[in-house]
């Protein structure tokens, strides 16, 4: 743990013979730029094993997934799943893990991390894998998205969080990490709560049917509901409802976001019989992914803080409103 802090602070440049009093004005760490590729996301640089790759960057999943072939390539140790689990995706399932020796994100060396090992999938495009939240455990995070950046900081003992960007309005949530590794935000559509994901590999934001049932009454007889074709990937149908606001710790507000309802046969319509509760979720929580799932359309609209000691979530719109 020592190594990791006197990695993170070099690669930032800050002196470590700052007075105590600067340890809540001086914020330490590094930004990386993203590079944006046209269905597919994100992409972020990472070092794995000394070479240089890139991997979609997606924080919704817990766990970082690579290729197979490059695990070979580079001769990593390998190893099974415990027998009967595995993680699945819409190309299949990751049954064995990989360990990287060294992996490196921008400046930063991390080790021994381990990955989940598959085929290559075509949500991937060019990338090598994807990067998920479990390369980031330990560090205060910044989703930047409108300005295509990823800011990553080592968390500050005891500081009240004020923004470091332009900001008119901010406001605070605390999110949740579930068992799996996976985070869920709060948030607030046209006045009720709901339970948030963030999927920066998705250009839309979507709501499963069942959640706009349960939450809103939404049905598929609405009048209100516009038909917005099939979904490119799977052909599920798309709706357009006229939703008016989406709030991020009740001060920082999207006017008319562009949330698309997924008619998805009532998939995740059983939170409740599947008793939500015991999972430390709310009951109109729609089982396995959220009432909401943020795309880059409404992600770049907000700029984003995760500290990772105090579990927080700090939301600021992307950019200042313009003074009247």
């Amino acid at each position: 743990m020592r190594g990791f802090v006197r990695a993170l602070v070099a690669a930032a440049l800050i002196s470590s013979s700052a007075a105590a009093s600067d340890e809540c004005t001086r914020i330490r760490g590094f930004t990386i730029p993203l590079k944006p590729v046209e269905d597919v996301g994100y992409l972020l640089p990472v070092g794995v094993a000394d070479t240089p790759r890139q991997f979609v960057l997606e924080s919704g999943f817990a766990y970082t997934k690579m290729d197979e072939t490059i695990a070979d390539e580079l001769k990593l140790p390998k190893k099974s799943l415990p027998k009967d689990m595995r993680v699945v995706d819409s190309a299949g399932a990751f049954t064995r893990i990989a360990t990287v020796p060294s992996l490196k994100i921008g400046p930063l060396p991390r080790a021994h991390v381990e990955v989940l090992i598959g085929s290559h999938r075509p949500s991937w495009g060019p990338a090598d894998g994807v990067a998920g939240a479990n390369i980031f455990y330990g560090l205060d995070v910044e989703l930047d998205l409108a300005h295509q950046r990823l800011g990553l900081y080592l968390p500050r003992e005891g500081c009240t969080f004020e923004p470091f960007w332009p900001a008119v309005e901010w406001g605070s949530a605390d999110y949740k990490t579930l068992p799996t590794g996976g985070s869920y935000l709060p948030m607030e559509l046209d006045g009720k709560q709901l339970i948030v994901t963030l999927n920066p590999s998705t250009t839309r934001t979507y709501m499963p049917a069942a959640a706009a049932r349960m939450l809103f009454g939404i049905d598929a007889g609405d009048p209100r509901l516009v038909s917005a074709g099939p979904r490119s990937g799977d052909g599920k149908m798309l709706f357009r409802f006229p939703f008016k606001s989406l709030s991020g710790g009740h001060n920082v507000t999207v006017q008319d976001p562009e949330i698309y309802i997924v008619a998805d046969g009532d998939r995740c319509g059983s939170a409740r019989d599947l008793n939500a509760w015991s999972l430390g979720l709310p009951e109109n929580v729609c089982f396995g992914g959220g009432d909401l799932r943020l795309g880059i359309n409404l992600l770049k609209k907000l700029h984003f803080f995760f500290t990772f000691k105090d579990k927080k979530v700090y939301f600021t719109l992307a950019e200042p409103p313009t003074p009247k």
